[in-house]
């Protein structure tokens, strides 16, 4: 997500220079302003990677770290206080699997974007790792509500939690977890909490410097080590680079090397800040990347395409971006991961590129036609799997978690994906393609992972992606869902606005499915502003639509009667409102449909009528009924449908 982020600044500078211009139309600037804002607040779910095999030394640190984590009941906060390259997260990750019996619960790592401006907010990192314990959450939008749901969430947990690269302490005080919870932060500067315990970690001592160069690169001599550890500023990033370099090149002298790498540091002083030994890192990546160039230079360019990934990634991605078969990507990469020039997360099997080293993948200019066109095939591929995950959640109930775990390991990278064809859809045919259909073909998948919000900042420029390149089903698509989106941000009347330009769309085209769905849509927000008669018109509309011989549309039919069951509820109607939810539940449960959702619905629903008529005793087995599915599912309502069941049960005991 941070590529993302800083691509958006970027656009939103672009535009903003154009439009003084009178080079883009006013509405542009604000649909990609809205993009960069809203896109900000999201985030993938966490995932802590693998600690390092070959960690050496710090010792003092670890027993320090170690002691702070493991006491007492009350979160434990530890501050690490050091430069860039110095290993704080290296170091955090190590003593994951030692704190393990203390935080039984899954860790979670979060990244602050301390050194970016801004740094992510304390209320984004909290939907992340609301998102990683509870995935089925349901993360509102008001700072005070994901405040309260961040400490319920947490509340009663064993959780580890990682705050890696921090801005400040005021960032980070109001993500500081409920007793027996730890967290651990990492940051460049002094993180002052209270019950704290700081370490200040600082360059490899020379004796511990060497150690590592040795268990990287076993064939190094002895006298060897010392200037090469020295050169290297004790950074265990450079020890690590350099280190690699020589394994990988065992013909080359070390002797040589170093002359290089003098030579290499000359050379680039303007990447560095201080000439402090320490951070001449830039030299040494710059250096294997040289090397790289001058042995295979198409691989250093397949190198350099790896940028356009915001996070880890697959091989098979990377074939798709490299247009290559699975197997050949796999071979170069392989030799990226040997030189160093990739990390390989056993843990999570994907690679990903260092920050660093993502720096100088990136082009100067930026503007390089072979990187442009590797950022279309990562939206084209994305794309795709986006729409893969959408179809799986659609699928029997089965498919429906395997559809979210897809979204979620991929969604910063669809989320670049998307940021790219909104960027470029107004001078690229393919982007505008993608900007037109992608929101729609991960609907259902937006619907549950992002706000209303977000989603209307995809959806907005997807219409008038959509109609530049005359594309009317996506259109219709992108209205009805914008609508969708409206309605359950709490804007009916601009629901109606949309959901009534799809129709038009619907009916012009022929798509009679899309025409059912529009008046359902219509028919749910007539319903939210009050007026039940009019929503009834359009929900048998909807149902008459499905029903009708050329259209056959038996889930439509179910999600009709669902919606009528609903408006006769509204009007006190229990005794229509429980024949249109029968009805539902056995379309739900017919062998072709599989639909285990609504069955879900229906059987809730039901028992809510039945407890409404004062029939306790059908009321509590039809939600035991519905709590069986929802609990399959993980659907975000289970603890409601709990919680009702419970007191049901407890007041026909009395």
């Amino acid at each position: 997500m941070e590529w993302v982020f800083g691509k958006l600044v970027e656009i939103v500078s672009k535009y903003v220079t154009k439009k003084m211009e009178g080079a883009v139309p006013e509405w542009c600037d604000a649909a990609i302003d809205k993009v960069k804002r809203k896109f900000r607040s999201y985030t993938p779910l966490s995932r802590v990677p693998d600690p390092v095999v070959d960690f050496t030394g710090r010792q003092k640190e670890i027993g320090t770290l170690l002691a702070a984590l493991r006491g007492g009941g009350q979160a434990a906060i530890t501050a690490l206080k050091g430069q860039g390259g110095v290993g704080k997260t290296t170091l955090a990750l190590h003593i994951v699997p030692q704190l393990a019996e203390h935080y039984p619960g899954k860790p979670v790592i979060v990244d602050m974007r301390g050194l970016q401006s801004p740094p992510r907010p304390a209320v984004e990192a909290m939907a992340e790792i609301i998102g990683s314990v509870h995935p089925e959450a349901k993360i509102p939008d008001d700072p005070h509500a994901r405040q309260t749901l961040y400490r319920d969430t947490l509340s009663n947990k064993s959780v580890l939690i990682i705050l890696d690269n921090a801005a400040d302490t005021k960032q980070v005080r109001p993500l500081v977890p409920p007793p027996g919870n730890g967290l651990l932060v990492t940051s460049r500067q002094l993180i002052n909490l209270d019950h704290g315990t700081v370490v200040r970690l600082d360059v490899l001592p020379p004796d511990e410097a060497a150690a590592l160069l040795c268990a990287i690169a076993p064939h190094l001599k002895p006298e060897e080590v010392p200037e090469l550890a020295k050169l290297c500023g004790y950074l265990p990033l450079a020890l690590r680079v350099a280190g690699s370099f020589l394994k990988l090149h065992p013909n080359r002298s070390v002797k040589d090397y170093l002359k290089l790498l003098q030579d290499e540091r000359q050379r680039l002083t303007n990447l560095t800040n201080s000439d402090n030994a320490a951070h001449n890192v830039e030299a040494v990546l710059a250096l294997s990347i040289q090397q790289l160039r001058n042995e295979k230079s198409e691989l250093a360019q397949r190198w350099q395409e790896l940028s356009v990934f915001p996070s880890d990634f697959d091989r098979d991605a990377v074939a798709a971006v490299w247009k290559l078969e699975s197997e050949s990507a796999e071979a170069d990469l392989t030799e990226l991961y040997d030189r160093s020039l990739v990390i390989w997360d056993e843990g999570l099997q994907r690679y990903r590129l260092h920050d660093l080293l993502r720096a100088l993948a990136v082009p100067a200019t930026g503007t390089d036609a072979w990187l442009d066109m590797a950022r279309l095939r990562h939206a084209r591929y994305f794309h795709k799997l986006l729409k893969t995950a959408d179809d799986l959640y659609l699928a029997r109930h089965d498919k429906v978690l395997e559809g979210l775990r897809l979204y979620d390991r991929e969604a910063a990278n669809i989320a670049a994906a998307a940021a790219w064809a909104v960027e470029h859809w107004q001078s690229d045919t393919e982007a505008a393609r993608i900007a037109a259909r992608m929101p729609s073909d991960g609907g259902n998948i937006y619907n549950m992972r992002l706000s209303p919000t977000q989603w209307i900042a995809l959806l907005e420029p997807a219409v008038n992606a959509a109609r530049k390149i005359g594309d009317r089903p996506a259109e219709g698509n992108a209205l009805g869902n914008l609508g969708i989106a409206y309605d359950i941000n709490g804007e009916p009347k601009r629901a109606i606005a949309n959901h009534e330009q799809s129709l038009v769309i619907s009916r012009a085209i022929g798509d009679r499915k899309g025409e059912s769905a529009d008046l359902g849509n219509l028919g749910i927000a007539y319903g939210k502003l009050g007026e039940y008669q009019r929503a009834i018109e359009h929900y048998q509309q909807q149902l008459d639509l499905a029903r009708a011989p050329d259209i056959g549309d038996r889930p439509g039919e179910g999600r009709a009667l669902g919606n009528l069951g609903n408006a006769y509820s509204a009007l006190g109607q229990r005794d229509r409102a429980i024949e249109c939810y029968e009805q539902r539940l056995v379309i739900a449960r017919a062998p072709d449909i599989g639909d285990r959702r609504g069955e879900g619905i229906a059987l809730w629903n039901m028992a809510d009528e039945w407890n409404l008529l004062g029939d306790r005793e059908q009321a509590i087995a039809l939600a035991r009924q519905a709590l069986v599915i929802y609990e399959e599912l993980k659907a975000p309502n289970t603890t409601q449908v709990r919680a009702a069941l419970a007191a049901w049960t407890a007041e026909t005991k009395r």
